[in-house]
């Protein structure tokens, strides 16, 4: 399984993101079939299968899920170049939309 936090702190997804936010039908679906467990604590966090993982993405945001959806894909199909291309461009357009948002609102 997937940790959720880990993907929502290696992407430095807003909190408003984070997994424990995620509360909707999709996640109760998710719950019921095994595919989501959260583990509540100080050091709690939420496992998530492949399917789990494709409906936190989407959940996020529409471009999240489908880059999270490219480069899992690329990484199962054998092509970490291609996944880490994905990732990289990712963390690219993030940033630049980041400096862009800073710029105009300071």
């Amino acid at each position: 399984m997937f940790d959720l936090n880990d993907v929502w702190r290696a992407f430095d997804l807003k909190a408003s993101k984070r997994p424990s936010e995620w509360r909707n039908k999709d996640r109760v679906n998710l719950e019921g079939s095994g595919d989501l467990r959260s583990v509540n604590g100080n050091n709690g966090s939420t496992y998530a299968t492949r399917l789990a993982l494709y409906a936190y993405a989407a959940w996020v945001s529409f471009n999240f899920y489908r880059k999270v959806f490219e480069a899992f894909n690329a990484l199962t199909e054998g092509n970490l170049e291609e996944a880490k291309r994905i990732a990289d461009k990712y963390f690219e357009l993030r940033n630049t939309s980041l400096s862009c948002h800073m710029y105009f609102y300071q």
